[in-house]
């Protein structure tokens, strides 16, 4: 209960309009404890993005002569991982005669395409991150990752019209995460990646529906993008007189930037937007169409889905599946409890060995199918 001290001398419409005002205060502020809570902080266009003196290329991704983008191969993670010549986390490189002594132990080659769940992300570590979990496992299949954090449809597709010819699989699996829906479409960028790693910060090469435009704008160097993003995050919203002063406020900074995105949408036709992605995934099932190759997909809800109904979620990403139903599968099985957190929405390890068991049981009913010959 809230107390406090007796004001003389109002009326009952002036004691009104205190109580409404206090409740709305209140409102506010529970609002502004939820943003926080939810990773949204105060002043910044980008989230995540935070402020330094000075910004280091860690030179993570690169992008081949086809805009495919990968990893570098000088970059070394930790745990173990290592990347292999093509620029993919693996044991081995991507080769004919790999391919080939796979198949010589009888198992069966699965591609797996995707961003950083692919990639392998988890409470406890890579090693606990689907595909490994998988990848330990006796099976009678061996997964080859093509995953690379922070990539989109565009990628997937281009992944899929370089490698699917080489390596031959026996079946293609595209796992989509709930951020792979893509509100404006991009074209290609031979050597320039999408995407540039540093230590502080994370700078997407190419911005577009923070500025209210239908394509993305490639910058060519990491500098380039460090400006854009500095600019933004530092100027957009600080140095707008009077909002630089409440830009202390989370709430205020999610108004703030939302209205270029706001009018993004109100000029644009949902159904047009929604079927860009569809465009790609529908592009990667006509290649494996045209040379044979069983494919699935995948769809992740993020944190914020997590424990909604099976319809909700298939009606949520329905468009951008369009014509793809048969061989979609929803996680629908994802929770909340599932996730890391709000400010990284990867699967800990107990949403890892949930998807992995899912991941498993759809690539044991493909194989199934591909015995029995339909």
């Amino acid at each position: 209960v809230l107390l406090l001290p007796r004001i003389k001398n109002v009326s009952a419409s002036g004691k009104v309009f205190i109580f409404n005002a206090l409740f709305i205060l209140l409102v506010l502020l529970c609002f502004e404890i939820l943003l926080r809570y939810t990773g949204h902080a105060p002043g910044m266009y980008y989230q995540g993005f935070e402020r330094v003196d000075s910004m280091v290329d860690l030179h993570v991704n690169t992008c081949d002569k086809y805009g495919v983008n990968k990893y570098d191969t000088g970059y070394r993670f930790g745990e173990g991982r290592k990347i292999n010549a093509d620029g993919f986390l693996s044991r081995y490189n991507y080769s004919p005669d790999v391919f080939d002594s796979i198949r010589k132990t009888g198992k069966k080659i699965v591609m797996v395409v995707g961003d950083s769940f692919v990639e392998g992300v988890s409470s406890s570590g890579w090693n606990y991150s689907f595909m490994e979990l998988l990848r330990k496992k006796p099976s009678d299949y061996e997964l080859l990752s093509f995953g690379v954090g922070g990539m989109d449809p565009v990628n997937y597709k281009l992944v899929v019209e370089e490698y699917l010819s080489q390596v031959k699989p026996d079946l293609l699996a595209v796992v989509c995460c709930d951020n792979d829906i893509m509100t404006f479409d991009r074209e290609p960028t031979p050597g320039i990646p999408l995407y540039y790693s540093a230590s502080n910060n994370g700078l997407y090469s190419q911005a577009a529906i923070a500025d209210g435009v239908d394509h993305a704008q490639p910058f060519k160097t990491f500098d380039e993008a460090y400006r854009y993003y500095f600019y933004v995050n530092y100027k957009s919203v600080k140095g707008i007189p009077f909002f630089k002063y409440l830009s202390h406020s989370s709430l205020v900074t999610l108004v703030v930037t939302q209205v270029p995105r706001i009018l993004y949408y109100r000029h644009h036709d949902m159904d047009e937007l929604r079927g860009i992605t569809n465009k790609y995934l529908t592009a990667i099932n006509t290649v494996c169409t045209g040379t044979n190759t069983p494919c699935i997909f995948l769809f992740i809800p993020g944190i914020t889905h997590s424990d909604s109904n099976r319809d909700w979620i298939q009606n949520k990403a329905k468009p951008e599946f369009k014509g793809l139903e048969n061989k979609t599968y929803f996680f629908t099985e994802a929770k909340f409890e599932d996730y890391i957190s709000y400010q990284n929405q990867h699967f800990n390890d107990k949403g890892n060995e949930k998807f992995a068991a899912v991941l498993d049981s759809l690539i044991a009913k493909e194989m199934g199918n591909m015995s029995a010959g339909k």
